[in-house]
């Protein structure tokens, strides 16, 4: 029986993002399927690969490998990291529209992996619309009175980032 990949030597971590990076360009679906629940740090599907400056997802979603990107997904491969080379995310490196909805409906705010943050990336097509409405909910909350802190948080929010 195969046991989990140890990911505690960043030799071996580079082993394996080769070896994933290379089933994602290939289309080796079954190959991959199979790998992916051995390996140890599941997180690992989104390190950049030396190489390249690019994730197993952005390669997937480049040469239009539809059920690798699914798969990948599902795995919690996140969709904001911008590869090295050109800066793009892995929906802007999608060469069909079928991949840009898939990555569409998967997007999340929080990971269901073992992340603790909020990606602060969104995609699509309305982003001024969707920050016009976050903008408005913002104001909204700002407006309560007793929570100065909060009202200076979510100034300092939009400010920096919005």
């Amino acid at each position: 029986m195969l046991s989990p990949f140890s990911s505690t030597n960043d030799n071996n971590d580079s082993n394996i993002i080769d070896l994933l990076y290379k089933l994602c360009k290939d289309n080796e679906v079954e190959k991959v399927r199979s790998l992916l629940p051995f390996i140890g740090n599941i997180n690992i599907i989104n390190k950049i690969q030396s190489s390249t400056g690019s994730t197993c997802l952005h390669v997937a979603c480049y040469y239009g490998h539809r059920e690798m990107v699914q798969i990948l997904l599902e795995y919690g491969a996140l969709h904001s990291i911008r590869n090295l080379r050109h800066n793009l995310t892995s929906y802007e490196e999608a060469q069909t529209d079928d991949i840009k909805k898939l990555i569409l409906e998967h997007q999340k705010l929080f990971s269901n992996n073992d992340y603790d943050y909020i990606e602060w990336s969104l995609v699509g097509d309305d982003l001024l619309g969707k920050r016009r409405e976050f903008r408005e909910a913002i104001d909204l909350y700002k407006t309560y009175d007793n929570h100065h802190l909060i009202s200076k948080l979510l100034a300092e929010v939009i400010h920096y980032y919005l």
